[in-house]
């Protein structure tokens, strides 16, 4: 685990004109993994995003796997675009209600199940599931469907190629859950 007292010297690493810049914007998402809850102060994260985003300029999508629910409202606030990935089995996680409260503000990017449907579960489940996060989450927009942490190897290439290719045919924005033809 990562600690910062000085949040000044962690800025200036995440500074534009540093030669490691885009290395160490990426760790950042690390100072917020885990599961149970954040793992660094919301000051920290406070300053680094607020950098990023007005600074350097740049469109913000946090990459954090794990709870970072307490957060939402303070990244929105500081200006944050969207969340990736959205660990559905993390605490206080549930990407309907995440939808419903900040989906008129954020893009969230995943969803599908690394934990069980995905390693465990049929071509059938992870298809159902597909099929139900495009029917809940889309409507609307701001919706980014792909796996809740990276695809491990433990996971059945069938179910992979169920998910992406469920995704192809019943993710298109005028025909959400329908099958799409030719």
């Amino acid at each position: 685990m990562m600690v910062f007292v000085d949040t000044s010297a962690w800025i200036s690493l995440i500074a534009k004109k540093d030669p490691h810049h885009e290395e160490v914007a990426r760790k950042w998402g690390e100072l917020l993994e885990h599961s149970a809850g954040l793992v660094t102060s919301s000051d920290v994260c406070s300053e680094t995003l607020t950098h990023l985003r007005y600074n350097a300029g740049h469109k913000v999508m946090l990459h954090s796997c794990g709870s970072v629910r307490d957060l939402i409202p303070d990244l929105i606030e500081m200006g944050l675009d969207g969340l990736d990935p959205i660990q559905v089995r993390a605490r206080g996680m549930n990407i309907e209600e995440l939808k419903q409260e900040y989906g008129s503000v954020l893009t969230f990017r995943g969803s599908i199940d690394t934990q069980q449907t995905l390693p465990y579960g049929t071509p059938e489940d992870v298809k159902r599931e597909v099929i139900d996060r495009i029917c809940k989450i889309a409507p609307g927009g701001g919706f980014i469907l792909n796996s809740s942490q990276n695809l491990l190897p433990e996971i059945p290439l069938e179910n992979i190629i169920t998910m992406y290719r469920t995704a192809y045919e019943y993710g298109h924005y005028d025909s959400l859950g329908q099958r799409k033809t030719a």
